[in-house]
């Protein structure tokens, strides 16, 4: 585990162990901090060290789980700022540096597309060398597409579930989508509602 002072300056991946003291400050977590289980995100009720309570943000579900569960099925990821996330290359290398999960990657079958594609593809490469995983994207007609992944399978795979039912993309046409996507790629949430305030003004 990344550890330096505060609850706010680390990162815990799945297995990681952490103490009943950090177990505690998890109920103290801040805006970028992203607190799973079981791949799903969840909101701190309150935590004692011992247990903590947990509710699923997307089904309202409320959990109670001890030390060693959560260190066993827990994760603590960061929220990134999309311009973290500018070009593939730099997606991907948010993965690798603990701050978030999931990264979209797309070609396109036209040759025209032939720069970005070695481009996306080379930003794979890296990853899946590093140790990064990837989940092909199904019904994507005119290229291919992966999702890139560390650890969290199931939510990588409610990502490309997602794009596999918009034709291999990541477009969204409702507000709802568009936080739903933002989420699962781990952005900022000031960035997501930027993103749905300029993209969808009434």
């Amino acid at each position: 585990m990344k550890y330096v002072k505060l609850f706010e300056e680390f990162v815990k991946k799945y297995g990681d162990k952490i103490t009943s003291d950090e177990f505690k400050g998890i109920a103290n977590s801040d805006k970028k901090r992203r607190i799973l289980y079981y791949g799903a995100e969840h909101e701190v009720l309150d935590s004692d060290g011992i247990v903590a309570r947990l509710r699923n943000k997307e089904s309202g579900e409320t959990t109670t789980v001890n030390l060693s569960m959560f260190n066993k099925k827990g994760a603590i990821t960061e929220t990134i700022k999309a311009s973290e996330a500018y070009n593939t290359m730099n997606a991907v290398q948010t993965i690798l540096d603990g701050k978030r999960e999931l990264a979209f990657i797309s070609t396109m079958d036209n040759p025209i597309y032939a720069p970005n594609n070695k481009s996306e593809i080379e930003a794979m490469n890296y990853g899946l060398e590093n140790g990064l995983k990837s989940i092909e994207v199904k019904n994507k007609k005119d290229g291919k597409a992966w999702i890139l992944y560390k650890t969290d399978k199931k939510m990588a795979q409610k990502l490309a579930d997602y794009a596999a039912e918009h034709e291999g993309y990541l477009s969204d046409s409702t507000p709802e989508e568009a936080r739903y996507v933002g989420n699962l790629l781990g952005y900022d949430k000031k960035d997501i509602e930027d993103f749905v305030k300029r993209v969808y003004k009434k």
